[in-house]
């Protein structure tokens, strides 16, 4: 009796020996684990050779508490059946299952693995050197699992590749975890504001923060050299798409500090951009704002010029652009003070048609609703939000998508209980916008 009970107890401390090595080799920090290697000596070497492949260190664990657990339930099977023979099977399986059970969950598991957890520094030193020698000498029954388990996890589409190799975290646990720094003060306002710009920008993409083809300031890439000087010097641009026969064809961007460089001679004067274009970089629309800036620093280049799938010019992006998405405004000594922001008057308001749908509704759909009164202010805001698609971007492609057709000056189109009038166009382009409330029927054209 007393041989069984000595092993049912070995057994046990088996079982939290490794809950014991899971819970703290897994919740040592990154500096912890940095701290430890520093130190050097067979412990560290042990630790880091452990830490070195989590996905085998998993598997070796498993296999010690299946062995261990097995058998710790099996002997106290048989101990109960030798001492309760003339009891049902049926009754010492129970009565087995009962004393299993609770104490390898309580002393096997939960009370071991919270320990590791709680002191991983001092426990994963105490069990490295005999977990790391279990480790080595089930090689190749691990081998053989990971063999057979693997076959059936890529059956399943799965992948054991190298994010299982090192303790990664994804894009969405470190936007908690930022939140997770604002709440607690670890981060402050601007920190957590500059962590979510960044996170916006893997969102963000391209088209989102571009000058439409039609704002951008281009020229024909046969224009002389002494032409293109006093043009660029007018529009204080210093890189400039440049275009052959038709402006969808962007051939090369002439920067500014090219002509300055130039060679001011009669003849070279005659001369035309094309001699001094540098490449472009394209990019489709959907190209992520993230992306696109980690690719300018790669290249070491201030612009990209956006395309739509038929390879027509659709914009362009800078760093500039992507920067204010991160930081705000950036403005310098040549910049032009933006136009005043419009605001409510007579229950109305005047917009410029290349404003973003998305600013539209954040900044003044309350506005003008709230003209309407406060008995009408929910069933307003609520019907007349205008949707996010993809094929509008700005308040004047979208009045122009009501129409389906192209309006002229002084028309009217309700929309949400709102009514949007042609203020003015420029060619075939909606340049300004009044926008009321629609006190009668709604969705009308006038």
């Amino acid at each position: 009796m007393g041989e069984n009970f000595i092993l049912i107890l070995f057994l046990l401390c088996c079982s939290a020996f490794f809950c014991f090595s899971e819970g703290a080799l897994f919740s040592l920090s990154r500096p912890q684990r940095e701290s430890i290697s520093k130190q050097g000596g067979r412990v560290s070497a042990a630790i880091g050779k452990l830490l070195s492949n989590s996905h085998k260190l998993i598997t070796t664990v498993l296999l010690a508490d299946e062995i261990f657990n097995i058998a710790y339930s099996s002997v106290i099977a048989l101990t109960a059946r030798k001492y309760l023979q003339d009891t049902p099977e049926q009754t010492v399986a129970l009565i087995s299952l009962a004393i299993a059970s609770p104490t390898l969950l309580v002393f096997g598991e939960i009370v071991p693995k919270t320990a590791g957890v709680k002191f991983p520094r001092t426990i994963s030193k105490a069990v490295a050197l005999p977990l790391y020698s279990f480790h080595v000498a089930v090689t190749p029954i691990r081998w053989a699992i990971l063999f057979v388990s693997g076959f059936f996890i890529r059956a399943f589409g799965a992948d054991l590749g190298h994010r299982a190799q090192g303790n990664y975290i994804s894009s969405d646990e470190l936007e908690v975890l930022v939140g997770m720094g604002r709440d607690e003060g670890v981060l402050n306002e601007v920190e957590k504001y500059l962590a979510d710009g960044f996170f916006r920008l893997e969102d963000l993409p391209a088209h989102g923060i571009m000058t439409p083809a039609i704002d951008c300031f281009t020229l024909p890439h046969d224009i002389e050299v002494k032409e293109a000087v006093g043009r660029v010097r007018q529009m204080g641009r210093s890189r400039i798409p440049v275009y052959e026969e038709e402006k969808d064809n962007i051939v090369g961007i002439l920067y500014g500090k090219d002509l300055l460089k130039w060679n001011f001679t009669e003849h070279n004067l005659a001369a035309t951009v094309s001699e001094c274009l540098r490449k472009p970089y394209f990019i489709p629309r959907s190209k992520p704002a993230g992306a696109l800036l980690r690719e300018l620093q790669t290249h070491r280049i201030h612009i990209a010029i956006v395309v739509d799938e038929y390879g027509r010019f659709d914009g362009l992006v800078t760093m500039e652009d992507i920067l204010e998405e991160l930081f705000g405004e950036i403005e310098d000594e040549r910049s032009v003070p933006d136009r005043v922001a419009p605001a409510v008057r007579g229950g109305a308001i005047t917009i410029p048609g290349g404003m973003k749908i998305e600013e539209f509704n954040d900044d003044y759909l309350f506005s003008v609703a709230r003209s309407a009164g406060l008995e009408n202010l929910g069933d307003i805001l609520e019907e007349a939000v205008i949707p996010l698609r993809m094929e509008n971007e700005t308040m004047g492609g979208f009045v122009f998508d009501l129409f389906g057709r192209l309006p002229a000056e002084g028309e009217k189109i309700g929309f949400g209980g709102l009514v949007f009038t042609v203020k003015s166009r420029e060619g075939k382009r909606i340049s300004e916008i009044r926008v009321d409330v629609n006190k009668e029927a709604r969705g009308d054209v006038h």
